[in-house]
């Protein structure tokens, strides 16, 4: 999960390598779609309003 994330700061290349993580990318704007980064999941929108949802949302699901 990235939260506010820009590669220029830490460049994805660097903690996923061989792209084997499902990134979460939670930010006010879409992601810039890289070799390293690619999200699985994108939220866009105010980030405190997103991280409030999250938390307050159902915890019961299925993981693949």
């Amino acid at each position: 999960m990235t939260i506010g994330y820009d590669a220029v700061e830490y460049w994805p290349s660097h903690w996923n390598k061989g792209k084997e993580r499902p990134i979460i990318h939670i930010d006010v704007v879409p992601a810039n779609i890289e070799n390293d980064y690619s999200p699985a999941v994108e939220l866009i929108g105010d980030i405190e309003e997103t991280l409030a949802s999250l938390i307050s949302a159902p915890t019961s699901f299925t993981p693949r």
